[in-house]
């Protein structure tokens, strides 16, 4: 019931615009629709665009540990290497 009492009171307010910019309510709520998906659209880029920026961030972050591991590997390798020629 409050759903239909709540359409019921946008419908009011749309048929109020219509008619005070003198166009039928379909071309408001096809402006109306059009409005919000424009907001929920920039919502989503926004979003995504912070996602981003997180990932760029952890992957730098991580990036100096990841330097750390094959700089590691290579000393490693050199230490392996030299150790082979004393024998």
């Amino acid at each position: 019931m409050a759903t239909e009492d709540t359409k019921h009171e946008i419908n009011t307010i749309l048929q109020h615009v219509a008619n005070k910019h003198e166009k039928k309510i379909d071309v408001i709520k096809q402006l109306a629709f059009n409005q919000t998906r424009h907001h929920y659209q920039c919502a989503i880029s926004l979003q995504d665009a912070k996602v981003s920026w997180k990932m760029k961030q952890e992957k730098d972050r991580e990036r100096p540990k990841t330097l750390a591991k094959i700089q590691a590997l290579v000393k490693d390798a050199i230490e392996m290497e030299n150790w082979s020629k004393e024998i």
